[in-house]
């Protein structure tokens, strides 16, 4: 049995360990990030049972909208929501080795995450539905764009085809 650590903004899945530590410089090394502490979290596998472990980071770690205190291991279900400064995790578990295809959190999953986050946690959910509705837009006027360009050609060849004919 395997745990694995699905991280939404890269749609990727990280297989964890037993002893893995999260943080800026932890064997699960996220340097840029800000708002994670240099080893933030610890993750132990005991008995095919994960937990995780807050090593005393400052900005704490919320799983399943609930802050972990530091220094108590606390163990984790499938399918938790584990957010780590500024990173959102799902942690998984599957019984199959091979790297899985993973599908990235749904917007609606993440704006069920905000209210149990810090407001310097909080992600800019406006900013992404601003996004999906710049890409609609944008494709509505592909769309108009390519109608135009066909209904234009379409007259061409009626009155190349008038020519010809006459």
């Amino acid at each position: 049995m395997a745990w694995y650590l699905d991280e939404k903004e890269t749609s990727t899945r990280t297989p964890i360990k037993d002893g893995d530590v999260i943080g800026r410089e932890g064997n699960l090394a996220f340097p840029h990030m800000t708002k994670m502490s240099r080893n933030h979290l610890k993750i132990s596998i005991e008995n095919n049972l994960c937990y995780i472990t807050d090593l005393g980071s400052k900005n704490g770690t919320i799983l399943d909208g609930k802050p972990c205190s530091p220094n108590i291991q606390i163990m984790v279900n499938d399918g938790s929501m584990l957010a780590v400064g500024e990173k959102i995790f799902r942690i998984r578990r599957s019984d199959k080795t091979e790297t899985l295809q993973i599908q990235p959190l749904a917007l609606d999953e993440v704006k069920r995450a905000q209210p149990l986050l810090r407001p310097d946690q909080k992600f800019k959910i406006k900013a992404i539905e601003d996004e999906d509705d710049e890409d609609d837009k944008k494709w509505a006027k592909r769309k108009k764009l390519k109608a135009i360009i066909l209904i234009g050609l379409g007259i061409i060849l009626a009155i190349a085809a008038i020519k010809f004919l006459a």
